[in-house]
């Protein structure tokens, strides 16, 4: 597992557009049941193709919920540059918004945080810092991007796609993966 001590996302400023943290679980829910990862690893793949930072954010329950995408769920975990998998007994959804406060990041998911208003009111009523979106025709619309999001047929070839754009994976991450 995996805490917010080791991302990667910088401070908003002239050179540092904000970053995107990915309700990741929340998103994997947007084309119905099962969850899949397609969905969170598209607009991952999305924003790391036009140079943005971004990181997905799990609730340690996504093992569960994930498990018919396990292999590629748990190479996700040893990317911590990209991915957070918030320990058990906590919730990401305070993870995400006290990174989202700290950093200046927007939010990606569909939830409106009703059990954090009072503490992160400020954040979540500001326009274009909680973002929603939906799938139409294998594609991820949200309204914050000019265009839609093609969806990977699977989460193995979207998380090809990402493998892509990102540095290589230290030799010991791919050994404890059998890769």
């Amino acid at each position: 597992m995996h805490d917010a001590r080791h991302t990667a996302i910088q401070q908003p400023g002239p050179d540092h557009p904000p970053p995107y943290l990915i309700d990741a679980l929340n998103v994997a829910y947007w084309a119905g049941r099962p969850a899949s990862l397609r969905l969170p690893l598209a607009l991952l793949h999305h924003w790391l193709s036009q140079g943005r930072s971004a990181q997905l954010v799990f609730d340690a329950s996504a093992r569960h919920q994930l498990q018919h995408e396990a292999a590629c769920y748990l190479q996700l975990l040893h990317r911590p540059e990209i991915c957070l998998e918030v320990p058990a007994g906590r919730t990401a959804d305070g993870a995400l918004l006290r990174q989202a406060r700290a950093t200046g990041a927007c939010i990606i998911s569909r939830d409106h945080y009703s059990d954090h208003r009072r503490r992160y009111r400020k954040l979540i009523d500001e326009p274009g810092r909680v973002l929603a979106g939906w799938v139409k025709d294998d594609q991820l619309h949200l309204p914050a991007l000019a265009c839609p999001v093609p969806l990977a047929p699977s989460a193995d070839e979207a998380w090809a796609r990402c493998c892509t754009l990102l540095p290589a994976e230290p030799v010991a991450a791919q050994e404890n993966t059998g890769q």
